[in-house]
């Protein structure tokens, strides 16, 4: 994993080549770029200083989505389970399983972390107890992306709907008429 050098026509600031498959999600918190890739790891990435500070390779699972919060990195995995990683030295945490498919949607919120999967399903984790709250199936086709806001889980998905979950009431479906 090396940073590249600059060709002479080339007016990027940096270009990395950190993964030796496809970069499948990253995300970018202040300074900090941080990405995931189907060759099973995670990079950490200062981009101020254009250097790569830290890789994860626990997990012998291609990894789909990164999500950055409070100083945790969640990871979702191939094998259906979410990787919990310290930010700081980019070391394990906990790993978190219950999906029936590869977590390929992550959306945490303080104390609680939204995922959705291949499998269709919502899952709702407590994380400092770390376990599953509930699940909610919601999608005949994998999860492409979750997001929660007021109360409301949002979920997209292959099947071409958007679904909103309002916590205590029916789910509605949005798709065109």
């Amino acid at each position: 994993m090396q940073q590249s050098k600059k060709k002479k026509d080339d007016t990027s600031l940096h270009t990395f080549f950190l993964h030796h498959d496809a970069v499948s999600d990253m995300q970018l918190v202040g300074d900090t770029l941080y990405s995931g890739s189907y060759d099973c790891s995670v990079c950490k990435i200062d981009l101020q200083r254009g250097l790569v500070v830290n890789t994860f390779h626990g997990n012998d699972s291609p990894v789909h989505c990164v999500r950055e919060s409070e100083g945790m990195l969640f990871v979702g995995n191939e094998d259906a389970t979410i990787t919990i990683l310290d930010t700081k030295g980019v070391e394990e945490m906990k790993t978190l399983a219950g999906h029936r498919g590869a977590v390929t949607a992550i959306f945490p919120d303080e104390n609680t972390l939204y995922t959705g999967a291949r499998d269709g399903v919502i899952r709702v984790w407590d994380l400092r107890m770390h376990k599953c709250l509930k699940k909610i199936k919601v999608h005949t086709d994998p999860i492409t992306s979750i997001h929660y806001l007021n109360g409301s889980i949002i979920t997209s998905s292959w099947d071409g709907c958007i679904y909103i979950h309002k916590e205590g009431e029916e789910g509605k479906r949005l798709s065109m008429a």
